[in-house]
């Protein structure tokens, strides 16, 4: 189980850095050899299929999500639609099959997730992590000022 712990922000916030790349069963799809770096990218991935960003973590958040622009760079292939409660009512939201390194020195990949695409770049993050994966580990609060998320 690895471990990140990083300071929250100002308002609380915890704020983890990302890469988000194309699913396993997407790779399948189009072929490993396509989706292999020529030279030496990072996690020897081609750059065209990853992306590297920021993640609001949220505990409010049931399913995690991506910005619509992170799975139109990636070209992301729709699974279907999911519908989604959010302050903004209930809509039904794209959802795409990704796999997800979480990290600041040691990436912890979380391999075949579902995710919804929203515009949520306003909110200077690319991806917002939920429940969903939230659940898979342990994440706790320290005094106010860190935090720390076991996966």
């Amino acid at each position: 189980m690895a471990s990140i712990t990083s300071s929250l922000d100002v308002k609380g916030r915890a704020f983890v850095k990302v890469i988000i790349t194309p699913s396993a069963f997407y790779q399948e799809a189009i072929g490993v050899d396509k989706f292999k770096a020529d030279t030496g990218g990072l996690l020897g991935i081609a750059d065209k299929y990853q992306y590297r960003g920021r993640a609001l973590i949220d505990t409010g958040a049931s399913c995690s999500s991506i910005d619509l622009d992170v799975a139109k760079k990636l070209g992301l292939v729709m699974r279907g639609q999911v519908p989604v409660n959010s302050p903004k009512g209930k809509h039904d939201y794209d959802a795409f099959d990704i796999d997800i390194f979480i990290g600041m020195d040691n990436l912890v990949l979380i391999p075949n997730r579902m995710v919804v695409a929203c515009d949520i770049k306003a909110q200077g993050i690319q991806m917002l992590i939920g429940t969903d994966i939230i659940k898979l580990g342990t994440l706790v609060f320290e005094k106010g000022q860190t935090f720390r998320f076991s996966i």
